[in-house]
């Protein structure tokens, strides 16, 4: 009686693996797409990701431009300032205060 020893395969496991890393990079893009509020819309996700491109791509240039000095910055969203700038004169206040 013979017996033969059949050679096993080796099971690859790299298709598994990137099959797990391609859905598990989809579900990232798709959780950052809901949380900036962007949502399944192709064309506002592809903008979203042109504008951090480019803003990767010029950030040289955008330290090589600048002189070091600090500038004041007043951020005002227009969900809460819409009345501050019409009703509580803001404007005015800051340009009181020297900011121009």
């Amino acid at each position: 009686m013979t017996t033969s020893t059949a050679i096993q395969p080796r099971r690859r496991r790299w298709p598994k693996f990137l099959l797990i890393l391609g859905l598990l990079a989809v579900a990232l893009l798709l959780a950052g797409s809901f949380a900036t509020g962007y949502g399944l819309r192709v064309n506002s996700f592809g903008r979203m990701a042109l504008n951090a491109s480019l803003a990767v791509l010029n950030s040289g240039e955008a330290r090589r431009d600048s002189d070091g000095d600090f500038r004041n910055i007043v951020f005002l969203h227009q969900s809460v300032g819409a009345n501050l700038i019409e009703q509580g004169s803001v404007r005015e206040q800051f340009a009181a205060a020297g900011y121009s």
